[in-house]
Parts: structure tokens; sequence; C-alpha cells
């Protein structure tokens, strides 16, 4: 089923003596919490008759509060965790390391130890999209291109520079459907 979160979490992959990190350890605390309060939520639902209209909004209201209740709590918990970030102005702030890597003119991009890798399907999935993308620039540069040589076009400039010059233009018609008149 998907509604297993620690299939999601990121440190499925490691082993159960590697140690956490403090902030791991609430992360996955957190997911736990969440996942309870899931079900609890589930089985609150199934107590609930379906005609009870009543009983139903009240329940909404509760789950909403909980999950409120949930969600504050636990971010309450990771800003107290986490060090308080500073707010510097723009031209003082350090350069990313994005930045001071393009200024090096390194062109490899290593993968930081704390993200997951991109799996191959992933990988390949966006190389596709990324195909796909450039294929259809190309036939709408390419459309762009025919219509602009077309003959078609090319002729009804010229019978515009002729209307022109005898202050006469083209004026389009829609059709109605009734050929016949």
């Amino acid at each position: 089923m998907g509604d297993n979160l620690d299939d999601e979490c990121d440190f499925v992959n490691v082993p159960a003596e590697t140690p956490l990190s403090p902030e791991e350890a609430i992360t996955r605390r957190h997911r736990r919490e969440k996942k309870e309060l899931q079900g609890k939520i589930q089985s609150m639902k199934k107590n609930v008759s379906k005609s009870d209209k009543k009983k139903k909004k009240e329940l909404a209201d509760e789950i909403a509060k909980l999950e409120a209740e949930l969600e504050e709590r636990h971010r309450v918990e990771l800003d107290t965790f986490r060090p308080k970030r500073i707010e510097l102005p723009e031209d003082k702030l350090p350069p990313t390391a994005e930045e001071t890597q393009s200024e090096c003119g390194d062109e490899t991009k290593s993968e930081t130890p704390g993200t997951p890798k991109m799996s191959k399907a992933r990988r390949r999935r966006e190389k596709k999209e990324a195909e796909e993308r450039e294929k259809r620039r190309l036939i709408d540069v390419e459309t762009e291109e025919l219509t602009e040589n077309s003959v078609r076009t090319q002729e009804e400039r010229l019978l515009e520079e002729i209307l022109k010059d005898l202050k006469l233009e083209v004026i389009d018609i829609p059709s109605d459907g009734h050929w016949f008149v």
C-alpha cells in the first residue's frame, strides 16, 4: 500500500545499527506520529454513520483541529531544534556552493551526501521529457519557418501591397455555414 510513510523515508536503507542524527530521529518520529494520526482518523471515520451529517461535520472539524495541532507541534519542535538563521542583506550574503562552483569553472556536479541519489527510472523519464520538449520546440520552429516562407504567405503579402497602393484592404469574412446565398 502507499500508506506506509516509512517507505518514503530517506533513511530506509540505513542499517539499524547506524546512529541517526537528532534531527533525523525527530523527522522519523514525526512521520510515525503522522501515520498514527492517519490511522486514528480512519478509525474515527469508520465509526460515524454515513447518514448523520451533524456527526460528520463535527468529525471533520475535530480532524482538522488534530492535524493542525500536530503540524504546529512538529513545526515548533523543528524550529527549536534547528539553529536560527540570520537574515542578511543580499549584497552581504556569502556565495552559495553553486555560485562558487560556477565561478571556479568546475562543470562536474557532485551529489551532496545528504541528498538521495536519483533513480535510473526517474533519470530516464526526465531525459525522455527533455527530448520531447526539444522535439516540440524544433517542430514549432520548423512550422513557423514553413508558414513564413510559404507560397500562400508570399501571395498574401504581395496582394496586401497591391491593395495598399489602391487604398484597399483584405477583410476576412468568417464562415457561417451557409455557403449558398
